[in-house]
């Protein structure tokens, strides 16, 4: 009986973890403070059918405006496309006006304060994204931003995504991790069963 449970645990977890890795994608924007300097790295990644396409535009200045909830960060010299999202605006993050990074790299994504969600030319739903950013000698504080975690929700034709702002918070684990977790603890209780 114990085993047709266990088995019952696992099955549920995974079916749990694919269910929910197809039905959105997230994108997460994570600052945090490390040695004298805010950095910022951005992880996730989008389904596009939670938008609808705008237009393509050349490359802009990299910058953090926390009042508008406007993030552009990656290859300076990228340009992007362009989505329509279904507010009037981000999700501010704090009082802050605008500031340039100081260094980032990666992919070109942004949240335009138009606004629009920016992706690197070409991109595709699911292809994972990763761009990261650092103003040096700054705080949260002196950037205007509050700690705390800014979720701003995607929605077309009953597809849904998100994409977090994450201000001095721990990212809350995929469904990925999830399922190597309760892996990990199927397998525990297995061997603490077999020795017995």
């Amino acid at each position: 009986m114990r085993s047709l449970n266990l088995k019952t645990l696992v099955l549920t977890l995974i079916v749990s973890a694919s269910t929910a890795a197809t039905a959105n994608a997230a994108m997460i924007f994570n600052f945090t403070e490390v040695a004298g300097n805010v950095q910022l790295v951005v992880s996730g990644s989008i389904n596009l059918a939670a938008t609808t396409f705008a237009f393509t535009s050349g490359n802009s200045n990299d910058v953090i405006n926390p009042i508008g909830g406007n993030v552009i960060v990656g290859n300076p010299n990228a340009n992007t496309d362009n989505y329509n999202v279904p507010f009037a605006a981000w999700t501010s993050f704090g009082p802050g006006g605008g500031t340039f990074f100081s260094l980032d790299s990666g992919d070109r994504v942004a949240l335009y304060s138009n606004p629009l969600l920016g992706l690197p030319l070409g991109y595709t739903s699911f292809t994972p994204l990763s761009a990261t950013g650092t103003i040096l000698g700054a705080t949260f504080a002196s950037l205007g931003m509050t700690p705390g975690s800014y979720v701003s929700t995607l929605t077309n034709q009953g597809i849904t995504d998100t994409v977090t702002v994450n201000v001095g918070q721990t990212a809350v684990p995929e469904p990925a991790t999830l399922l190597l977790l309760g892996a990990g603890l199927a397998a525990a209780a297995r061997r603490s069963r077999a020795r017995t």
